[in-house]
């Protein structure tokens, strides 16, 4: 089987073009999970047209309800007095 032999110049147009790519992804601004550090979900931007108006909008019949049933008073089999709830939210 023949040996390939490269060029120097080629190597080393491929080193700096693998550097410059690897700079760019270091350097380059990645999204964050859910839009910002808040984890709100959404980016505040400013709308660009002039005739904008909502389609529809939301507004809840009633006030969220656990999905949990509360936890029990004691646990006999644990020799426990009270028990504090592990979930909090949902």
């Amino acid at each position: 089987m023949p040996r390939i032999r490269s060029n120097p110049r080629v190597r080393i147009a491929f080193s700096v073009l693998f550097l410059l790519c690897m700079l760019g992804m270091v350097r380059g601004e990645w999204a964050e999970h859910r839009g910002n550090p808040q984890r709100t979900g959404y980016v505040q931007q400013p709308l660009k047209s002039l005739h904008w108006e909502p389609l529809w909008s939301y507004s809840a019949l009633s006030a969220p309800t656990p999905a949990w049933p509360p936890p029990a008073p004691a646990s006999l089999w644990q020799k426990l007095d009270r028990i504090e709830a592990r979930v909090t939210d949902d």
